[in-house]
C-alpha cells in the first residue's frame, strides 16, 4: 500500500471512527440535554435536528442564510457581520444557531428582529442531516473555528457555500489537529472562503490543507465597533442604560477571583481626585456576583446589583429609587451581554485577567467601543496579541472638564 492510499485509508477510518462516536454521544448525553436545557427554557429537541416549525415555515419558501455561533462571544461577531448583510438579500431569513443557552440568551437580545434561533444538532449525520432539510441553507457562516466535520460535510454536500469568519487556529489545536491529517484537509476544503485574524493563523491553516487561494486575513472583527453601541453620542448611550449623562463612570470588565480587591482600591484611590466617580464592576462569571457585592459592601462602599436594579424599576416610569447618579458607588453588573455596552458607556475601562494568572480576556471590547482602556501588567494574557504591546486607545474621552486627567 503506497502512501497515498495510506492516508486515504487511515482518512477514511477516522471518519467512520468519528460517525460511531457521534451516534454514541448522542445516545448517551440524551437525559444530560433533557435536564439541562428543561433548566433553560427547552431546545433539546433542536438538538437532535428538529428544527422549530415558524422557523421552518419561513426556510420552506427560500431557504436561509445560516449562521453559526458556538456561544456569547462569537453572537458579537455575527452581529457585525450582519449589520454588513443587511438588506442586501432581504428575500432571505437569518436563523442564528448556538450551543449554549446563554449564547441563545445573546442572540435573542442582540439580533432580536434580524434572525430567528436554534440550538446547533449535535454532530452525529443523520441529526445534522435533518437540521439542514429543516433549514435549506444557501450559505453557512461560522464565528471563529467551529471545525464540526459532519456539519461542514453535510452542509457542502447540500450545495451550500460556506464561509468562516473570525478564525484562530492557536500553534496547540494546529499541533492536535495535525494528528487528524488527511481527514482535516478533507474538512477544510469544504469551506469555500475562511477569513483569519492573522498571517499566523493562515498560516496553520495553509498547513493543515487548506487552499492558500481560500484564506484571507481580515483581522480580528470583535475589534469592529458594534452597531447602535459608538454610533451615537454618549449622553445617548447612558440614557438607554440609565446611566447620569454627566457623572464620569470607570468600567472594569471580565474581572476574575482575586482582582475585584485591586479594582476597588484603585476605585477608593480614584474618587480622592475624580468627584461622583461610579464603578461599574463585571465580574467574568456572573454567578460571582454574590460574592463580589458582599466584598464591596465590606469596603463600605455603596453597591447595587444590575439585575435588582432592572427588577425594581422595571414598569415604574421615573421611580427614583437607589440608582446610580442618587448614592450608589459601585454599579454591580451581573447579567450577561451588556459588558460592550458599559464599555461604550465608560470614560476609563479596565480589562480583567490581567492582574492574575487565569487566562485573561480579550481588550477587544473596549478597544471597539473606543474608550480609554487600560490592562494589568499580565498582558500575555490577551490571546492572539502574546508578546506584543496592545494598541493604543482610540477616541480617548478622558477630560480635564469631567475631572479627568488629559491622556498622555
Amino acid at each position: 500500500m503506497n502512501g497515498e492510499r495510506l492516508k486515504a485509508f487511515t482518512a477514511l477510518l477516522v471518519t467512520g471512527l468519528y460517525q460511531l462516536i457521534s451516534y454514541f454521544i448522542a445516545a448517551v448525553t440524551f437525559p444530560v440535554w433533557l435536564l439541562r436545557d428543561g433548566r433553560s427554557g427547552g431546545g433539546t429537541a433542536q438538538r437532535y435536528g428538529r428544527v422549530p416549525s415558524q422557523i421552518q415555515q419561513k426556510t420552506d419558501l427560500a431557504g436561509c442564510i445560516w449562521m453559526h455561533a458556538a456561544s456569547v462571544g462569537e453572537v458579537g461577531v455575527l452581529a457585525r457581520v450582519l449589520t454588513h448583510l443587511a438588506g442586501q438579500t432581504p428575500e432571505l431569513p437569518v436563523v442564528v444557531t448556538t450551543m449554549t443557552s446563554t449564547g441563545r440568551d445573546r442572540a435573542r437580545q442582540l439580533l432580536s428582529g434580524q434572525a430567528d434561533h436554534c440550538y446547533l444538532p449535535l454532530d452525529a449525520p443523520a441529526l445534522v442531516n435533518r437540521t439542514v432539510r429543516g433549514l435549506h441553507p444557501q450559505v453557512l457562516i461560522i464565528a471563529e473555528t467551529e471545525l464540526w466535520p459532519n456539519l461542514i460535510s453535510r452542509v457542502a454536500r447540500y450545495g451550500a457555500p460556506i464561509v468562516m469568519v473570525n478564525a484562530r487556529l492557536s500553534a496547540r489545536t494546529h499541533r492536535r489537529y495535525r494528528r487528524v491529517g488527511a481527514g482535516m484537509k478533507r474538512i477544510l476544503n469544504n469551506i469555500s472562503v475562511i477569513c483569519v485574524k492573522s498571517e499566523a493563523d493562515r498560516e496553520r491553516f495553509v498547513a493543515l490543507g487548506a487552499d492558500p487561494g481560500r484564506v484571507r486575513v481580515t483581522g480580528d472583527l470583535k475589534y469592529e465597533p458594534l452597531s447602535g453601541v459608538v454610533d451615537t453620542p454618549l449622553e445617548d448611550r447612558r440614557d438607554r442604560l440609565g446611566l447620569p449623562a454627566g457623572r464620569p463612570v470607570f468600567t472594569a470588565g471580565s474581572t476574575r477571583q482575586g482582582e475585584e480587591a485591586f479594582v476597588l482600591e484603585a476605585f477608593e484611590e480614584a474618587v480622592r481626585h475624580v468627584d461622583d466617580l461610579l464603578l461599574v464592576l463585571a465580574p467574568r462569571y456572573p454567578r460571582r456576583a454574590d460574592e463580589v457585592f458582599e466584598l464591596v459592601t465590606e469596603r463600605g462602599l455603596r453597591c447595587l446589583k444590575r439585575t435588582t436594579w432592572l427588577e425594581e424599576t422595571s414598569g415604574d416610569e421615573g421611580d427614583e429609587m437607589d440608582i446610580p447618579g442618587n448614592g450608589i458607588e459601585v454599579l454591580l453588573l451581573d447579567t450577561l451581554g451588556e459588558l460592550e455596552r458599559f464599555y461604550a458607556a465608560a470614560d476609563v475601562a479596565f480589562v480583567g485577567g490581567s492582574l492574575v494568572p487565569a487566562g485573561g480576556r480579550r481588550r477587544a471590547q473596549p478597544a471597539g467601543t473606543r474608550c480609554l482602556w487600560c490592562p494589568g501588567p499580565l498582558r500575555t494574557a490577551y490571546g492572539g496579541n502574546r508578546g506584543r504591546r496592545p494598541p493604543p486607545a482610540r477616541g480617548c474621552r478622558g477630560s480635564a472638564g469631567r475631572g479627568w486627567p488629559k491622556p498622555g
